[in-house]
């Protein structure tokens, strides 16, 4: 979501071209219309992209007790949170979110703690939009999860080196259907709209012995990995294929070519991270707080024409 946004922002006082009714569409695409890639990608992060977010530390995993003795501490919950609307004389609306543990307008980026105290985002709804501010603050709040599950991939690949493997990608969260001595069956949160991504309703992956494994950012071994449990991987694709115009590849329903190098057990989503992708800039955008408009914001981005 970070990233759409910051593509939308740009320059919208001299773009390079006109935005037109096709643009955000393609920045969707390219975002997550390739769904081996998902929304977290092959680590376009470690430059600046979504396998960014929250924390590292956000989730110290190991508290001393008595000098000896070691706990598990699990990451804090995000929340988000609607804190007021107010109408607009245009008809549109603005539509406040208060949000903990979580900014979701910052690029974090693995290495961070947890962004602390509230954080205010505002977004403006167009008149007639099929969203309701509900959904809004889903959005965010989905985002919010996503943003700590995201940080300690992008902080389990740094650490064990994986952005030096040719093919490798995250995945989605998954729901755990079944866990054996090498092998993982998962299916795709119930969270997600299984309409914006090829992703097979259950696939089964062969697990080595040398992968990686976290609970949250605890580490674990893969037989703590029950069915139930929500997961994300980091996995490689040793095909060596690429999209081909309308051919696109897949590599995640292919399990012979998958490795699986990471799993981390997550929270399971609270909601569905898919609502706002396609509805920004055309139903919503963002508003900064500022001093040179009536209403007391500023549009981050503009609405497509």
């Amino acid at each position: 979501m970070k990233d759409l946004e910051k593509r939308l922002h740009g320059h919208p006082a001299k773009p390079v071209k006109p935005l037109t009714a096709t643009f955000n569409a393609s920045v969707i695409s390219e975002l997550k219309g390739k769904p081996h890639t998902q929304m977290f990608n092959k680590p376009r992060a470690f430059a600046q992209r979504r396998f960014s977010k929250a924390s590292l530390v956000a989730a110290i995993s190991f508290v001393v007790i008595g000098g000896s003795a070691a706990a598990i501490t699990l990451w804090p919950q995000p929340t988000a949170i609607k804190t007021f609307t107010k109408e607009l004389p245009s008809g549109n609306h603005i539509v406040g979110i208060d949000t903990t543990s979580c900014n979701p307008i910052a690029a974090v980026g693995g290495m961070q703690t947890v962004p602390a105290g509230i954080h205010h985002v505002y977004y403006e709804v167009k008149q007639g939009s099929t969203l309701t501010d509900e959904q809004v603050r889903n959005g965010i709040q989905a985002s919010c999860e996503l943003d700590m599950d995201n940080n300690t991939i992008s902080a389990m690949v740094h650490a064990n080196h994986f952005d030096k493997v040719t093919g490798m990608q995250s995945t989605n969260v998954y729901t755990v259907n079944a866990a054996g001595n090498d092998s993982i069956t998962v299916t795709p949160d119930s969270h997600y709209n299984s309409k914006n991504y090829t992703l097979q309703p259950s696939m089964t992956y062969k697990v080595s012995g040398d992968v990686k494994v976290q609970n949250e950012s605890n580490p674990a071994q893969f037989g703590d990995i029950k069915t139930g449990d929500s997961v994300m991987m980091i996995v490689q694709d040793t095909s060596g294929k690429t999209d081909q115009p309308g051919a696109p590849w897949n590599s995640l329903n292919h399990p012979d070519v998958i490795k699986v190098l990471g799993i981390i057990k997550v929270p399971a989503l609270t909601t569905s991270p898919d609502v706002l992708y396609g509805a920004f800039a055309s139903q919503i955008v963002r508003l900064d707080p500022c001093t040179t408009s009536p209403t007391g914001f500023c549009r981050a981005y503009d609405f497509v024409k």
